[in-house]
């Protein structure tokens, strides 16, 4: 998903919110809920971020992983608009945990994702700084090394 993707359904929903509150949208059980998962999808699929790498570049597994979560949230965002009250099935899945407590579960494992990829993203970077300094202290042994023949073989001919 593209960041005018999400930037798109952050506008809509920021503009959806004072509608609603306002009266001029309504919302049902099942609406919630799906909009709930969605949100909840979406931020699981960012723990499958390497920020080190595009999404070309990214492991197929992880791909798919992160594609497949993007669709589902996305397909949870538009059926329960559609469907409404039509599916039984799916309004006994919404109605199994109370929507404000499933709301609050959602935004405690979202924020705990915003966290874990953060944590992930700030080890990427150690690990590649170090890696960097590692690269870079080689290369000055290496160097060091390098002046050091150098400076025996200036001694030695300096001798003779």
């Amino acid at each position: 998903m593209t960041e005018k993707t999400i930037l798109g359904l952050a506008v809509i929903f920021l503009f959806g919110a004072p509608l609603y509150q306002f009266g001029y949208i309504y919302l049902s059980d099942i609406s919630i809920f799906g909009f709930t998962l969605a949100a909840l999808l979406m931020s699981i699929s960012t723990l499958m971020d390497n920020p080190t790498k595009k999404d070309e570049e990214q492991h197929p597994i992880r791909r798919f992983f992160k594609l497949t979560t993007y669709i589902l949230s996305l397909f949870l965002i538009v059926l329960p608009l559609m469907v409404k009250d039509n599916l039984h099935s799916l309004n006994n899945i919404a109605n199994l945990i109370e929507p404000n407590v499933f709301l609050l579960l959602t935004i405690g494992i979202a924020f705990l994702t915003l966290f874990l990829s953060g944590f992930y993203q700030k080890q990427i970077f150690k690990k590649i700084d170090n890696e960097k300094n590692k690269a870079v202290a080689d290369a000055l042994n290496k160097y060091n090394s390098q002046l050091e023949e150098l400076e025996k073989k200036l001694i030695e001919n300096d001798k003779k």
